[in-house]
């Protein structure tokens, strides 16, 4: 759905999982409070926000005139809206500081904005369950990592058990009996199950308490979490939980579209798209080393 306002409000566009907002006048000004003003009417999850802007510059030798684009990046995940403010006036505070327009040489000079953008993708809280990772996610992993185990033909909810079963030293090929004893034992149910239910994030504590009886502190487990999203033709990773920092047994996952998939190394931040995924029914093989 497209719905385009008055010239002076700009354009305002919603999808299942972000609304995007830009404005075209009045561009001089702190617009904080305007895009504050769309997010406390619209918003009503958890969220994360993009703030981009463009403008025009001059060739002061022979006229020509540019559109210049800048991307200022995405915030951290957000609960509150004095967060959201927060972060959005400080974006505000530094497009407005002429000092950070960007420009090819000192012969092209700034004459204006042209407009400013503020995407907000909302939380929707994932469900761990099954499906085939997509080919643009499966495609990225494999250039930046090599190979991958891609068996993605199983048809059940296992791929959190999966992770965790792998994590644990299971081979990715052989893990699924183990994925159905962890699952029968999360559940309480008298036989390891074929399929089972699905397994919120906000649930992840009661996994991990559940994994945790009996064992040493040392071995204690902890579950990161990172979401990848395609922004822009560029792919993000946000961290949506991270363990306690005491905790030195981590399982890092990566949770798409319902699905879930073992990240088994991470050799710089994944904003940095350096990560490495081996996957077999979105579930990568070996533990995940480094960030611990």
């Amino acid at each position: 759905m497209f719905k385009r306002g008055e010239e002076e409000e700009g354009e305002e566009k919603e999808g299942r999982r972000y609304i995007f907002w830009r404005k075209r006048q009045g561009l001089e000004n702190n617009l904080t409070e305007q895009f504050m003003g769309k997010i406390r009417k619209k918003v009503r999850t958890a969220a994360y926000l993009r703030h981009n802007y463009s403008y025009w510059l001059e060739n002061i030798e022979d006229g020509t005139i540019l559109l210049f684009y800048k991307n200022q990046g995405g915030s951290p995940w957000i609960n509150r809206y004095v967060e959201a403010e927060n972060w959005l006036r400080e974006k505000e505070e530094a497009r407005l500081n002429i000092d950070n327009i960007e420009r090819p040489n000192t012969k092209w000079v700034f004459r204006g904005y042209s407009d400013v953008d503020v995407k907000v993708v909302l939380d929707r809280q994932p469900l761990l369950g099954t499906g085939p990772l997509p080919d643009w996610l499966r495609n990225f992993a494999r250039g930046r990592a090599g190979p991958m185990v891609a068996l993605d033909t199983y048809q059940d909810n296992l791929c959190l058990w999966r992770c965790t079963a792998v994590h644990r030293g299971a081979r990715p090929d052989r893990s699924t009996t183990a994925a159905r004893e962890l699952a029968k034992g999360f559940f309480k149910l008298r036989a390891a199950p074929n399929d089972s239910p699905k397994t919120s994030v906000d649930e992840l504590d009661r996994v991990e308490r559940h994994l945790n009886q009996g064992a040493a502190f040392s071995d204690w487990l902890g579950i990161r979490v990172y979401e990848p999203l395609r922004v822009g033709g560029e792919v993000v990773w946000h961290l949506r939980r991270n363990p306690p920092a005491k905790l030195t047994n981590i399982l890092t996952i990566g949770i798409y579209e319902g699905h879930a998939f073992a990240i088994k190394d991470i050799s710089k931040p994944p904003v940095q798209d350096s990560l490495k995924l081996a996957t077999f029914n979105g579930i990568p093989k070996g533990a995940p080393k480094g960030r611990r």
